[in-house]
Order: C-alpha cells, then sequence, then structure tokens
C-alpha cells in the first residue's frame, strides 16, 4: 500500500491460471451439490419405433444393464434395502409386538421396535442408531404378520 492513501496496489498481481480458475470452479461445485440432495433419472424407451402401446422387453432390459439399473436392484436387495426409523416402524408395526390394550403406552423406541422384530420372529436385520436395517422380504413378512392379526379378529 502507498503511505497513506488507503488503495491496496494491483498492478503487481498476476491473472489466475487456468487450472486455479478450473479449481475454483470445481470446488464452488462442489460445494453446491453438497448442499443439495440430486435425484438422477434414467430414461428408457420402451421401442425404437417411438409408438405408443409398444413394450420390447429385450430393448429394455438392455437399457437397465447398461446404465447399472439391474446392478443397483441386485445389490440392494443383498444389502439391508429397508430401512425405516424406529418411530415409523413402531407406528406401522405395534400391533405385531404388543398387545391391544396395552397399544397406546407404546413407545416409538428402539426397544419397542426391537421387540416387535423379535415377535415377529425375523431373522438377519440390525439396529442402528435412529433406524432398522431390514432385507428386502422382511417387509413382506411384517405385512404377512399383520394380516394374520387381523384375521384373528
Amino acid at each position: 500500500q502507498a503511505q497513506g492513501d488507503g488503495k491496496a496496489n494491483t498492478s503487481n498481481r498476476k491473472a489466475p491460471s487456468l487450472s486455479s480458475q478450473f479449481k475454483n470452479s470445481l470446488n464452488v461445485l462442489l460445494e453446491r451439490m453438497t448442499k443439495c440432495h440430486p435425484h438422477f433419472i434414467r430414461c428408457i424407451k420402451p421401442n425404437l419405433d417411438q409408438r405408443p402401446d409398444m413394450f420390447v422387453d429385450d430393448f429394455v432390459r438392455t437399457q437397465l444393464s447398461y446404465t447399472g439399473v439391474l446392478e443397483a436392484t441386485r445389490i440392494r436387495q443383498e444389502g439391508y434395502s429397508w430401512r425405516p426409523e424406529f418411530a415409523e416402524f413402531v407406528r406401522r408395526y405395534k400391533i405385531v409386538g404388543f398387545p391391544i390394550t396395552k397399544q397406546a403406552q407404546v413407545k416409538e423406541s428402539e426397544a419397542s421396535a426391537v421387540k416387535i422384530i423379535r415377535a415377529a420372529k425375523l431373522k438377519n436385520w440390525q439396529v442402528g442408531k435412529t433406524k432398522l436395517f431390514l432385507k428386502y422380504y422382511h417387509l413382506t413378512a411384517m405385512e404377512e404378520a399383520m394380516q394374520k392379526f387381523y384375521k384373528e379378529i
């Protein structure tokens, strides 16, 4: 700075290089992406002729394979694809694990969720800090347990 004038000396600064501009641009993009929750939509064409009401199975299957949807589905099924929060699970399935007379007193907690799971005799499940980690077939088992309860009433 020159003495007393309060202005910065900008004549000695270099223009930012192309690589530093790219790096800054990439940082801004990453910062924006971490602030939001993007959803990606894959468009699948039902046929090559763009005709309505015509679905070519092999053509669609090939597209699903190329885009990785089939692989993602397989991986999801092998893992814990159903991840309900304790409160949500207890609200929906408390009739499976608790007597009707005590439904109003059931707390939407981890302990209640685990009691329901044990009453339904599910196997191969995990408990997280706020959620249950269940396999895709557990949903069917829980719905069947509810149906059984309603048939007995």
